[in-house]
């Protein structure tokens, strides 16, 4: 654990971005994006630097600090890991919902976690509209596809980073504090949050390299999206924090593709 873990620094996202810089991996490809015609558009791991530290300087502007809620409802798209890392780095809890989910699953878990931010696509906003006067503690909507605040409190993503600092020191967080909430499915009765603690970079880092076998210069594709822990811990900080260049496809599936 001594290449990743240095002065008590558990931060999952410091780890997945400024400390692969720190060990050289700056210019290194840390994610392909495949798009649905199939396009590949590369981040180097300073790229995941640069725009994690860009997102927790925007949340940190607009009130938001430690284990605050965060909620995402995004597809595989770029903005998505950029959210992921830059919330942990500022050590706010961070849910990533299944986009697929409907109205009533959606408010199942941000209700119950009172969600304070949702960052979402302008597709999905009717989805939101149905159910935001139930959602009491939501203060802000971030929108990744919107040039334009759409409202006091609806806010164009690409706005808000384009004025943000390139530049965010991490504070130094232990083991034990929460980092990712993940819910149960609700087949059962209602879905029941699962708070996961940042400590679980060292874990997830060895079975990464044990268990899945990756080296430094693989080349990875975890299909699982990232509104199960699976797409998390598999998806984003095992691979990430052994320096592994990550494949991500944006489409549907389809067999011929």
């Amino acid at each position: 654990m001594e290449n990743i873990i240095q002065n008590n620094q558990f931060n999952i996202g410091h780890i997945c971005t400024k400390r692969q810089c720190e060990l050289g991996n700056s210019d290194k490809v840390a994610m392909r994006c495949v798009t649905p015609d199939f396009r590949f558009i590369d981040y180097s791991f300073k790229d995941l630097e640069t725009q994690s530290n860009k997102l927790a300087n925007v949340l940190r502007a607009l009130g938001f600090s430690k284990e605050d809620v965060v909620f995402t409802l995004l597809p595989k798209i770029p903005e998505q890991f950029f959210i992921l890392l830059g919330a942990l780095k500022l050590q706010l809890i961070i849910s990533p919902l299944f986009a697929n989910f409907g109205e009533e699953a959606i408010l199942d878990r941000m209700g119950d976690a009172c969600a304070k931010v949702l960052i979402t696509k302008e597709s999905f906003l009717k989805k939101i509209d149905k159910i935001k006067t139930k959602l009491s503690c939501l203060k802000y909507i971030i929108v990744v596809d919107s040039e334009l605040h759409l409202s006091s409190d609806i806010l164009s993503y690409n706005i808000l980073m384009q004025g943000a600092e390139c530049v965010f020191e991490t504070p130094t967080t232990g083991k034990d504090v929460p980092s990712i909430l993940h819910y149960t499915s609700g087949s059962t009765g209602k879905p029941k949050g699962v708070l996961h603690v940042h400590g679980a970079i060292t874990t997830i880092n060895q079975t990464t390299r044990e268990i899945l076998g990756l080296k430094e210069n693989d080349k990875y594709w975890c299909t699982a999206d990232q509104g199960w822990v699976t797409g998390t811990s598999y998806g984003m900080a095992g691979p990430w924090s052994c320096a592994v260049t990550q494949i991500h496809f944006s489409g549907q599936y389809s067999p011929e593709a």
